[in-house]
Formats: C-alpha cells, structure tokens, sequence
C-alpha cells in the first residue's frame, strides 16, 4: 500500500483554478509565502487602522516588511517622503542615483531642499556629502551607470549617524533577488510598472519599511509635530513608529475594479517565476545585442567582464536585474538618429522601456514583459529599420 505523503500546502492551492483574493490573503496567512532565499517570511505585524492591500500585504510578506504602502507612480512615493521629512535647508545624499539628483532641479528646488551625490563614487566621497542636515541616504540597488554600492558599508555608516537609508530595488524586482530590509536598510522602494502590467491595476509604486527606526523624534520636526497633534487617534506605540502608517491615513485609496483584483491576485501569486523568468530573458537578449552589428558594445551587471560584476556576485542572489545598456557603432549623429526612431515609433511598446543617457551616447534598456523569442523580433525590426547616417553606415553595413 502507497504511503500518502501530506503537502505543506493548503489544499485549496492544488485545487485553484482561479485565484482570488481571498486565496492570496490565506496563503500569506498561514505562511506559504517565501522570501528571496525560500524561507518562510516572518509574521506581519496587524494593522487595524490602516489594513495592507493584497500588493502591499504581499510585497511586505516577501520583504519581511512591518508596514507598506501603494501610490500611482513612483514620482509620488518619493515626493511623499521627501515633502514630509525635509524642510527648507535639508538635504538627500545619494550614492548613485543620477535620476535623484537631477529632480532637485524639476521637483523640489522650490522648496529649498537639495540632493547631494558624491562627483566619484567612492564610499570616501560619498561620506563627505552627508551632514548635520542630511535626512536620508538614498541609495539604488542598480544605477543607470551600473553602479552598485557596497550595501552593508554604507548602512553602517548611516547606522553611526542616526540617518535612515532608502534603497530603490526596482531594477532587481521585488522578493527574490536582493533584501535590503535584511540589510537593515528602512525603507525599500519599488517602481511595480517593470514587473506588474498595467492590467494588474493603476499602483505603481510601493513603499515598505522595517520597524527599526523611530521617525518621530526632533530629527524631523514637521513630521513630529504632525504626529503629536494626532496623538490621541494612535491606539499603540508601535503604531505611532510606523510611518507609513501615519503618511497612510491622509492618502487616497486606489480602487481596483474586479478584472484588476483578479489579474493582480494572478500576477502575485506567480510573481517569483516571473521575476527570474526576467532575469534570464534579460541575459539572453544583452547577448543578443553583443552580435549585432550596430551595437558597439553592451553593458550588464550579469556580464563577467563589467566592473560591477563581483558586486553582483556578492549581494544579489538568482540574477542580476532586468536592466542594460548599449552604445551605438558610430557617431554621435547615429545615436541621435536612433534616439529619434525610438521615441517616434517604439517608446510604448509594453516589451521594453528605454532610457537615453545624452551623455555617454549610451541606450539604456529595462526588459519588462513578452518572452525572449517575441523581444528578439521587436529588436530585429527596430534595428532593421534603423538607419545611421554618415561615415558609419560605410563601415559598418
């Protein structure tokens, strides 16, 4: 007689046809939900004044999180942050966000606020730009220029001053290739768009933070003398700690219509395959790339002969991303001319987003959904179509 060995998991699971919610809520419940390294997340903390939506609850399960919260666009969740903990003379000190640094210039140079970024990133340059009135450390897993800081360095250091660190994983995806809470940073920020399509709902940013780091203190008045105003709505003092569960209660709530909720509960439910499906299509087409003939050269934090691979090896576990970049054959013209093709014809397409780096001539590339075949003939077609001007098209034909 056949010994019937009992699965671990809930028996609605193996019986699924169509998720739902309530499903989703249940596997996070009893703890079906893995982080990066396959183990079983820790219990989250209850909110009962602000409750965590299924994207919230979810990307906080993985995380290991205490506390979440959703916006419409990546743009509001950083500006929440800042307008609610900076004030006139105060300062971010970023490592390598090169796209934080020039939003001092179009988002909050009004407001007397400034971003600060070390002109070499070295950890020595880095420290230099932090001060008295520096009142977060932003830091991101990968930058546009491929630059990956030495984590555990950094949040050290931050550690020493008393400065909560916020780490923006977008580029590695949530949950299975790289933890930043488990690095002891506070706060980890997603842009979903790379990894959740917009049939999946309208939120495209969530924000989750551990509970390691009391924000309301004199360090950041305005947002103390919120909290105190408000002090008789907190019925607990781990609520009142939670910032996120304060910015929460002054926020709009997104609404999902009923197709939303259900094709969010499937792209959650098979988020972790997703993200390494990701890692891998992303490979394969930064190889691709490397045998065209109108690709000078790639650049990829997975490929052996970048400099940040080693960086890679050491904190990211499964892959390294879905982002890369690639400069042009050719002269400046040739890139402006593809450029121009690009944000003519092919900027919407849902396969891909590009980024332009006018500096460097260079073509970044954020690989978000279809398959390596389907990507591969958008390329084919896209480079088909190219045509470079000048010089180049004599050598390079």
């Amino acid at each position: 007689m056949k010994t019937v060995t009992t699965s671990t998991f809930p028996s609605t699971l193996t019986k699924l046809t169509k998720p739902t919610p309530e499903t989703l809520y249940s596997l996070i419940d009893n703890l079906q939900i893995t982080d990066y390294s396959g183990k079983k997340s820790v219990p989250l903390k209850k909110e009962t004044s602000s409750p965590l939506s299924i994207l919230e609850l979810y990307l906080t399960s993985i995380e290991s999180g205490s506390s979440a919260i959703s916006l419409h666009s990546f743009d509001a969740a950083l500006t929440l942050l800042v307008v609610n903990l900076l004030e006139q003379g105060d300062n971010i000190v970023t490592y390598n966000s090169q796209s934080l640094y020039h939003k001092q210039f179009t988002h909050w140079g009004h407001l007397g606020i400034t971003v600060k970024k070390p002109q070499y990133t070295t950890i020595e340059q880095f420290k230099q730009q932090v001060n008295e009135r520096t009142k977060f450390i932003y830091l991101e897993t990968v930058s546009e220029q491929h630059e990956i800081p030495d984590f555990q360095k950094i949040i050290a250091f931050a550690k020493t001053l008393h400065i909560p660190v916020v780490v923006d994983n977008s580029i590695i995806g949530p949950g299975y290739g790289f933890n930043p809470l488990k690095e002891k940073a506070d706060l980890v920020l997603y842009n979903t768009k790379h990894w959740l399509s917009k049939e999946a709902g309208p939120a495209e940013a969530v924000i989750i933070e551990n509970d390691h780091f009391n924000w309301f203190t004199d360090q950041y008045p305005s947002l103390n003398r919120a909290a105190q105003d408000s002090l008789s709505s907190y019925t607990s003092t781990d609520t009142h700690h939670s910032l996120l569960g304060f910015l929460k209660r002054d926020l709009p709530s997104i609404n999902y219509s009923d197709r939303q909720k259900e094709q969010l509960t499937n792209a959650l439910l098979n988020l972790k395959t997703s993200v390494l499906k990701k890692y891998d299509i992303t490979w394969e087409i930064e190889k691709w790339l490397k045998q065209n003939k109108w690709v000078d050269k790639t650049n990829y934090i997975g490929s052996f002969d970048s400099p940040y691979h080693f960086k890679a090896l050491t904190y990211f576990h499964n892959g390294y991303g879905n982002y890369l970049s690639f400069t042009l054959n050719g002269f400046e013209d040739d890139f402006k001319s593809f450029k121009t093709l690009v944000e003519n014809k092919y900027a919407n397409t849902p396969l891909v987003e590009f980024s332009f780096l006018d500096q460097s001539n260079e073509v970044g590339l954020y690989i978000r959904f279809g398959d390596i075949k389907t990507i591969t003939e958008f390329f084919h077609n896209l480079f088909n179509e190219y045509k470079p001007t000048g010089y180049s098209s004599l050598f390079f034909n």
